[in-house]
C-alpha cells in the first residue's frame, strides 16, 4: 500500500530515527507536492522542529518563496525563528533580501539573533552590511551571533577589522563570538596576535575558545567541536536527571549552577523542547542569572511553554523578590500575548524597580490597544526614570498615541511635591 504525503509528514513525529530519515527522503523526492501540507504543519506546530526543517531542506529552493511569504505574515516569534532557521539550512540566496528586510523592521533580540545565524550560512555578500550592523547591536547575544556569522565573510577587510575591534568588547559572550569568527579568517599576523592575547583573557570560557581557535588554525578542525561536545554532554546529563513531576532535587538545581554560561543557556533550551511545564522551577532561577544570555534563554524557554505558564508568570510579576525575575516574567508575558496578563502588566508599571517598569511597558506593546492599557502607559509616561519613559514612549508610538501634555498647574504641583 502506497503512502500519501500526509502519511510521510505524520512519520516525522516518529521516535524512530530511521523512520524519520525515510520520511524526510520521501518528502524531498515529492518536492513541491509536499510543500502545502508541510507549511500547514509548520503553522499548526504539529511536527517536531528539526525533522520538519530537514524536510524543507531536502525540497530546497522551491521552499524559499512560500516560507518567506509565511515569515512576512507571521506574528509569532517562535514561528518566525523556526522559519528563519529553515531558510538558513536551505542556503538559497533568494532568501537573503527578505531576511535583511525583516531585520530592518524587527526589534526583538531573539529574532535578530536568528537572522544573524541564518545570514552566516549564505555566500551572498549582501549579508555583510546587516551583519556588521548587528555586531554593533545593543544586545550582547545578538552581537555574539553576528560575530560568529561574520566568520564566513572574512575575506572582506571590513569584517576582519570589525571583529578585531569586537575582541575588546566588555561582555565575554561577545568576545567568544568574535573568536569563532576570527578562527575562520586565516593566519593574518593581526589575527594570530589577537588570539594569542585572548588566551590570557579574564574569562575562562573565552580563554578556552581562544586556545581552540589557535588549534583550529593549525589544522585541528575538531577543536571547536570538542568543546561543544563536552558542553552538550553536561547538558544531556543534566536534562536526564530532571524529574517529570517537577519536584527538583538538589542535583537538578546544581545543573543550573554550572560555571559555564553556555551550558546553563543550552539546558534552558532543552528542558522545554517537549513543551512540558515540569521544569518550570529550573527555568525561574535562569531569569535571575548573572549572565544576560542565560536570562534571555530563560525568557525564551518560558515563551515556548506558552499560555499554560501564564498563571505562574502572573504571580511571579506580582510577588517575586528579584527584580530580574519580575522583569523577565513580564517580558515573557508580553511575548506570549495572553490577554489576561494586561491588567497585571499595567500594575507592574508602578513597580518599585525601574527595570521591571520598563519591562512591563515593553511587554504591553505586544498587546492590542485597549483603554486601560493606554491609560496605564500614559500615566507611566511621567515616570522619574529615563529608561522607563523611553520604553513607554515607544509603546505609545506603536499604538499611534502620544503622552498627555501636562498643564502648567500640573507641572508646578509636581515640582512642589517632588514627584
Amino acid at each position: 500500500m502506497s503512502r500519501t504525503v500526509i502519511d510521510w509528514i505524520e512519520a516525522l513525529k516518529s521516535e524512530d530515527s530511521k523512520a524519520i530519515k525515510e520520511a524526510v527522503r520521501a518528502l524531498g523526492y515529492l518536492g513541491q507536492t509536499a510543500l502545502a501540507p508541510l507549511l500547514e504543519a509548520l503553522q499548526a506546530g504539529s511536527i517536531p522542529p528539526e525533522p520538519l526543517a530537514e524536510a524543507f531542506r531536502q525540497i530546497g529552493a522551491a521552499s524559499v518563496e512560500p516560507l518567506t511569504a509565511l515569515l512576512t505574515s507571521s506574528t509569532r516569534r517562535e514561528q518566525q525563528q523556526q522559519i528563519i532557521h529553515i531558510l538558513g539550512l536551505i542556503r538559497d540566496n533568494q532568501a537573503v533580501m527578505p531576511l535583511i528586510i525583516l531585520l530592518e523592521i524587527h526589534t526583538d533580540p531573539a529574532v535578530r539573533a536568528s537572522i544573524a545565524d541564518a545570514l552566516g550560512n549564505f555566500t551572498d555578500l549582501r549579508a555583510i552590511p546587516p551583519l556588521l550592523s548587528l555586531l554593533a547591536d545593543d544586545t550582547p547575544p545578538v552581537q555574539a551571533r553576528a560575530a560568529v556569522a561574520l566568520g564566513g565573510f572574512t575575506r572582506d577587510p571590513r569584517v576582519v577589522n570589525a571583529l578585531l575591534t569586537g575582541a575588546a568588547h566588555p561582555q565575554p559572550i561577545v568576545r567568544s563570538g568574535v573568536i569563532q569568527g576570527l578562527a575562520k579568517a586565516g593566519t593574518d599576523e593581526r589575527i594570530v596576535r589577537m588570539l594569542n592575547r585572548m588566551v590570557e583573557d579574564s574569562d575562562p570560557d573565552v580563554r578556552q575558545l581562544a586556545a581552540a581557535a589557535i588549534q583550529y588554525q593549525r589544522g585541528d578542525v575538531m577543536a571547536f567541536q570538542r568543546i561543544t561536545s563536552i558542553n552538550d554532554s553536561a547538558v544531556q546529563h543534566a536534562v536526564a536527571r530532571i524529574q517529570e513531576d517537577g519536584r527538583l532535587d538538589e542535583d537538578d538545581m546544581e545543573a543550573m549552577r554550572n560555571s559555564n554560561p553556555r551550558v546553563r543557556a543550552r539546558l534552558l533550551e532543552m528542558v522545554t523542547e517537549d513543551g512540558k511545564t515540569s521544569a518550570v522551577n529550573l527555568i525561574m532561577p535562569g531569569l535571575n542569572d548573572i549572565n544576560p544570555a542565560v536570562r534571555q534563554s530563560a525568557i525564551d524557554a518560558l515563551v515556548r511553554l506558552g499560555a499554560k505558564i501564564v498563571p505562574t508568570l502572573l504571580e511571579v510579576v506580582q510577588t517575586h523578590k528579584s527584580r530580574f525575575t519580575r522583569a523577565g516574567a513580564a517580558e515573557a508575558l508580553g511575548l506570549i500575548g495572553e490577554g489576561s496578563a494586561v491588567a497585571v502588566l499595567v500594575s507592574a508599571l508602578k513597580d518599585a524597580e525601574p527595570q521591571v517598569r520598563a519591562a512591563a511597558a515593553e511587554a504591553l506593546s505586544h498587546f492590542p490597544a485597549e483603554d486601560a492599557l493606554i491609560r496605564g502607559l500614559k500615566a507611566a509616561a511621567r515616570d522619574a526614570d529615563a529608561d522607563v519613559r523611553e520604553q513607554v514612549l515607544l509603546a505609545l508610538k506603536k499604538f499611534g498615541q502620544e503622552p498627555d501634555k501636562e498643564n502648567v498647574i500640573g507641572r508646578f504641583f509636581r515640582r512642589l511635591t517632588g514627584n
